[in-house]
This record gives C-alpha cells, sequence and structure tokens, in this order.
C-alpha cells in the first residue's frame, strides 16, 4: 500500500488497444461477459490513457479510433452495442490492434494489446507457431500482449503456448469473480511488465 512503490509499479499512462472476438463461438453468456469486462476495463483508465478497440470474426474492424480516455460513457456505450459475427479469425484482430498503436505511442505511454477470445481460430493463422511470430513481433516493437480466455471451452494449451512469448500474458475469464479480480485490483498487475527473463 506504499504510494511510493504504486506509482513506481504505474508508470507511464496506458495505450491500449482491445482486440475483441464477436465471433458465432462467443454466443450467449460469454459475449455479454466479454462486453461487461471491456467496459471495466474503461473505468480503470485514466484520462491521459488512450484506447483503441478493434472486434473481428472472420474479418477485423476498427469499433473505436485510437483516442484519449476522455469520454469513458460513449467508449462504454459502443461498447456495449457489439453484435454476434461469423468465423473466427485473431490473426485478423490482432494485426489490426497493433497496428492501431502507433498513433498514440510514445515515450509517456506503455503499448499493450488486450485480446479477449475463446481462442478457438477457424479462419486466418490457425497454428500456434503462427501466433507466437505475430506475438514476438509485437514484443520487438515494444508491445505487450495480454490474453484474457473467455468461457470454459476456451483453449488453454494454444494460449500457454502464445503467452509463453516475452512481454505477453493470459488470464482466464471464467465468471463475475475473475472480472471484478481482473479488473480491479490486479489491473495494473497484468497491464505492467515487472521483469523480463527472470
Amino acid at each position: 500500500d506504499d504510494p511510493d512503490v504504486l506509482d513506481q509499479l504505474m508508470g507511464p499512462a496506458l495505450n491500449l488497444a482491445m482486440v475483441l472476438d464477436v465471433s458465432c463461438s462467443m454466443s450467449g453468456p460469454k459475449l455479454e461477459q466479454m462486453k461487461a469486462a471491456a467496459q471495466s476495463a474503461v473505468d480503470h483508465l485514466e484520462a491521459t490513457d488512450s484506447i483503441s478497440v478493434v472486434i473481428f470474426d472472420d474479418f477485423a474492424s476498427v469499433k473505436v479510433a485510437p483516442r484519449l480516455v476522455t469520454d469513458k460513457e460513449a467508449i462504454k456505450a459502443t461498447l456495449g452495442s457489439i453484435k454476434l459475427g461469423n468465423s473466427t479469425c485473431i490473426e485478423c484482430g490482432l494485426k489490426l490492434g497493433y497496428q492501431q498503436l502507433p498513433q498514440n505511442r510514445g515515450s509517456d505511454r506503455k503499448d499493450r494489446v488486450l485480446l479477449m477470445t475463446d481462442a478457438m481460430p477457424n479462419v486466418g493463422a490457425t497454428g500456434d507457431g503462427e501466433f507466437t511470430q505475430l506475438l514476438e513481433g509485437a514484443a520487438a516493437d515494444g508491445i505487450g500482449t495480454t490474453v484474457m480466455g473467455v468461457g470454459l471451452d476456451f483453449g488453454q494449451a494454444l494460449a500457454t503456448k502464445i503467452s509463453a512469448s516475452r512481454g505477453a500474458n493470459y488470464f482466464f475469464l471464467r465468471g463475475q469473480e475473475d472480472a471484478d479480480r481482473l479488473f480491479g485490483p490486479d489491473f495494473e498487475l497484468w497491464v505492467t511488465p515487472l521483469a523480463y527473463d527472470l
């Protein structure tokens, strides 16, 4: 609870790109859980942070263009309006998400992509090696990646291999209890790298 330690941990502002899976496999409670979690993340951002939102099914599109978090309610309303799509091209979403970050990049911001999915790709790159290459390329550019698996059928084996990449981590988002923890007291821990090659 030392404020000096917390300030050091929080460090620079956050340049966050959310990449959200809206494929048909996310139907039912998973979609609503993901939208609620994304809205909770917005609540924890500051006006000095920047955000962009990419959604993907069999292709990806920008839902919220890169901007400062000065109107949280508008961003949350956009997240709440997200609808289901078709197949699952995680590669499409990740690539477009990474492309959003340079627009708000700066020495005063740390870059991170938050991918929320049930990790069941069926379009585009579907092998764990291909995803690892994407993440390693992003890490080489100073971009961290967080993978959050939504639902009990989350592809754990694939996500484990993906998050073994430098600067990446993953978490299960099985219900409200996980969301309350990850988007509450643990928020700064998963968006801020503490050490590499430990």
